[in-house]
């Protein structure tokens, strides 16, 4: 089996490339993007305060994470899953009711992140019984895909976990999925507020746009996409701690993608109304991604979902 090489730094790293990616093709866009991150010195991690979290979602405006297509910029850094591992990846889709990049996606990445710096160790004894299970948290998982498209934006997919974390360092110990209940420790609550000024579903994001574009840029006839993505960690890197995501091999499988198809299908029991899409492997090594490295993944708010299926 393959094993990474060291990663050595650059110091001509400049972290502000804008890719002007009507001009360029899938391949071209991937092949820029993960030169700059590789020009990237590979740092150790630093975490912002959680009085610094929250000032930035405070006084952040979240449109721009709506409406701005751009893949890199530098700009601002991540306050919000700031630091995680990047890798190109390989997308083995295995179903084909959906449209778009659930077609074929065959120039992507996907970046593994912590929404939050551990808080076990850092919190004052008194406000634990506040935060509840937070306040002995390790972890945060979370995941962002990004798949390129020729002579447009990219289509990207963010995953979340559980919001209240996990005390365990393992990475790959629990699903991730693009919609989230709004049940949250009352500590927590303002995030779920303050993100709801901008969406009526402010845990949940679109997967439309997914789905409206090929990977060479044309647009699909007739949009079909999953009411709800989930990402099944695979048993061969359930022993893998976040730190260890770097001695992760090209060519490892880390994880089925499943989907639902509408709202009413998650209510089947026993996961009846899952539907097994593809599965997600590594095509390349793990790379440290900083908050500073300039990447950056578009959101969709829900509503461009529900406009299109006003039934669900």
């Amino acid at each position: 089996m393959q094993h990474c090489p060291s990663i050595s730094t650059d110091s001509n790293y400049d972290g502000n490339v804008i890719l002007e990616s009507c001009q360029c093709t899938a391949e071209e866009q991937l092949a820029a993007v993960w030169t700059q991150l590789e020009k990237r010195p590979q740092t150790a991690f630093a975490w912002p305060y959680f009085s610094d979290v929250r000032k930035a979602v405070l006084d952040s405006d979240y449109k721009k994470i709506l409406q701005d297509k751009r893949d890199m910029h530098n700009e601002s850094s991540k306050v919000i899953c700031p630091n995680g591992f990047v890798c190109q990846i390989k997308i083995d889709w295995v179903h084909d009711t959906y449209t778009g990049l659930f077609r074929e996606s065959t120039h992507s990445i996907l970046r593994l992140s912590s929404a939050l710096a551990p808080v076990e160790g850092s919190v004052p004894w008194f406000m634990k019984p506040v935060l509840g299970k937070v306040a002995t948290s390790q972890l945060f998982p979370c995941a962002a895909m990004k798949c390129f498209r020729s002579h447009m934006h990219s289509g990207n997919l963010l995953f979340g976990g559980k919001k209240t974390g996990q005390e365990d360092r393992r990475f790959f110990l629990h699903p991730l999925t693009t919609s989230l209940t709004e049940k949250v420790p009352g500590p927590l609550r303002w995030v779920i507020d303050q993100f709801r000024q901008y969406s009526a579903y402010p845990t949940q994001l679109g997967l439309s746009d997914f789905a409206r574009y090929n990977e060479d840029g044309s647009e699909v006839s007739t949009v079909e996409f999953p009411w709800l993505l989930a990402l099944h960690p695979l048993e061969g890197v359930s022993d893998i701690t976040f730190e260890a995501l770097p001695s992760l091999p090209p060519g490892t499988p880390l994880y089925d993608l499943f989907g639902y198809p509408s709202p009413a299908s998650a209510l089947l029991s026993d996961g009846h109304g899952l539907q097994l899409l593809g599965r997600v492997s590594s095509s390349s090594c793990f790379l440290s991604s900083p908050a500073d490295d300039g990447l950056f993944f578009k959101h969709q708010a829900r509503e461009e979902d529900y406009d299109l299926r006003p039934q669900w």
